[in-house]
């Protein structure tokens, strides 16, 4: 799923920009919905081998995904806690969105003075 974001996102941006009409036609926004489309089976079809993974093994799939904890021993990954990063990507973020509401054309999300 993850592969899928990069194409996804690039197509969409390219369309929305206009690369594709340069190069003679809409057939990056074809190529934008083939990639969406993609991802949204890919989404169905995750969806459903976690359901079906549950059904068969008797034990809901999904419960551990929330809190990112499992019963029992497993592999310690994380040799480090990260908490320093969540305050970064907010931040980085949020200046994003300042970044995207201040190059919006006029009227799309200007407020009234």
């Amino acid at each position: 799923m993850l592969l899928l974001v990069v194409p996804l996102t690039l197509s969409g941006y390219g369309s929305d920009i206009d690369w594709g009409h340069s190069l003679g036609g809409d057939w990056l926004e074809e190529v934008h919905e083939l990639f969406g489309n993609t991802f949204m089976a890919v989404v169905l079809a995750h969806g459903g081998l976690i359901i079906a993974l549950s059904l068969l093994r008797r034990r809901n799939q999904v419960l551990p995904m929330l809190p990112d904890r499992t019963e029992g021993a497993g592999p310690d990954r994380v040799q480090h806690n990260h908490t320093w990063l969540a305050p970064l990507l907010l931040a980085g973020v949020a200046a994003f969105i300042s970044w995207q509401w201040q190059q919006s054309p006029q009227g799309a999300c200007r407020l009234a003075a």
